[in-house]
């Protein structure tokens, strides 16, 4: 490993430790004029780009009153809210029970209505279409043990991705945006390749780089 490496992964362990350490207590934040409270254990968008970069999306949007998304595994689900606030029909799911406790009080909060699943990616969520799909995964290959350790942990062997991916369709329509954020910390040609093993592939929107990560956002498009 070269020296670039060496700094990043020693950065990265002692940022995850004290990312960890927030995420443990509850907090207050203000997202894009969305004020929210963050539940212990529940993924905080205010110490990740990945979030930002899904919410910023939802804030450029216009002319969506009426129009359908959902976010999938919302965690503190600004991205969301905002999207109620736009008039859209908005609903989220997370397998994280405080993580949707935690949004609807927030919703309640920024007066508006979601529709918030308890759900292990689409397992309990009615079979529907999404005008707009908003995906920030975990992608690091461990098996979670504890319901908060799936902010990280995709499976051993990408068990996220080989049930997102399939379901999809069933979700979708030739219509549907699908957006999801990944970084370059993560295995990103193996997520890529089981997408398009499944019908889906990525088109880059947009990076954003930092001094030790990169983050992407991604149109997941079907392949003709």
């Amino acid at each position: 490993m070269n020296i670039k490496g060496i700094i990043k992964r020693i950065t990265n362990r002692v940022m995850g430790d004290f990312l960890l350490r927030q995420m443990e207590k509850k907090s207050s934040l203000n997202l894009y004029g969305i004020e929210v409270e963050v539940k212990p254990d529940v993924f905080n968008p205010r110490f990740f780009t990945s979030s930002k970069l899904l919410i910023e999306q939802v804030e450029r949007l216009s002319n969506v009153k009426g129009k359908s998304s959902l976010e999938l595994g919302c965690g503190a689900g600004v991205a969301t809210i905002l999207a109620a606030k736009k008039g859209m029909q908005a609903y989220a799911s997370d397998i994280n029970p405080e993580a949707v406790s935690g949004l609807l009080e927030n919703a309640t909060k920024n007066g508006v209505e979601v529709c918030v699943y308890v759900s292990d990616l689409f397992n309990d969520i009615p079979e529907q279409s999404f005008d707009y799909l908003l995906i920030n995964p975990p992608f690091y290959p461990k098996n979670p043990i504890e319901v908060k350790d799936n902010r990280w942990f995709c499976g051993a062997d990408f068990e996220y991705f080989k049930s997102l991916f399939p379901a999809l369709e069933s979700y979708t329509n030739a219509e549907s945006i699908v957006w999801m954020t990944l970084s370059d910390d993560c295995e990103l040609q193996v997520i890529q390749d089981i997408a398009k093993s499944t019908g889906w592939e990525f088109h880059l929107s947009e990076t954003r780089k930092q001094i030790m990560e990169a983050n992407y956002l991604f149109q997941l498009k079907r392949i003709n």
